[in-house]
């Protein structure tokens, strides 16, 4: 058996999320499934590959538990319903604790050249009341350093909204 390392597409929620995945590999002797947790981080180069061979592929991809994804969520806004990139989408996670944020994931797509970590807006989160004005300065505080070209100028304003309508529905506990 092979260790697979597999490649983690530069777009792809998996980089800023708060666990490790595992990937499923088949045994080619079928003597059952082979697991291998991914070797690639930010850091690393995005032109890693899988070590899987010629025909192999990866059948699942396992996320651990993680109390704080238990109510995450992710949310698309496109321009049109099927087969469309994102114009913006967020991957939120959440937790709440007597009315205040214990702790928070925020992740943007579709918003720069790969997935963007929205450190600031968690930072501002922590410790400030779980509510939409909250919500909204951490979004306005996240996008403070955006610096969007002519085309593309009503995204910051499209991704501040779609931080709070997230984190709104992540904290109702809600399917947006």
């Amino acid at each position: 058996m092979r260790a697979a390392s597999p490649r983690i597409h530069p777009t792809s929620p998996f980089r800023s999320w708060p666990s490790t995945p595992s990937y499923t590999l088949p045994d080619p002797t079928g003597n059952g499934p082979f697991r291998s947790t991914t070797s690639t981080s930010p850091r690393r180069h995005t032109t890693d590959r899988t070590s899987a061979g010629h025909g192999e592929l990866i059948t699942t991809i396992d996320l651990p538990p993680s109390p704080l994804a238990a109510g995450s969520l992710y949310l698309k806004f496109r321009d049109r319903e099927s087969y469309e990139f994102a114009l913006v989408s967020v991957c939120a996670a959440l937790t709440v604790k007597d009315g205040v944020v214990a702790d928070v994931r925020i992740a943007l797509g579709g918003v720069g050249t790969k997935p963007w970590r929205a450190r600031r807006a968690e930072e501002e989160l922590r410790g400030a009341p779980a509510s939409d004005g909250s919500f909204a300065r951490a979004a306005a505080a996240e996008l403070s350093i955006a610096a969007p070209r002519p085309g593309n100028a009503f995204k910051v304003a499209l991704a501040e909204r779609a931080i709070v309508r997230g984190l709104r529905h992540t904290m109702n506990g809600q399917a947006a």
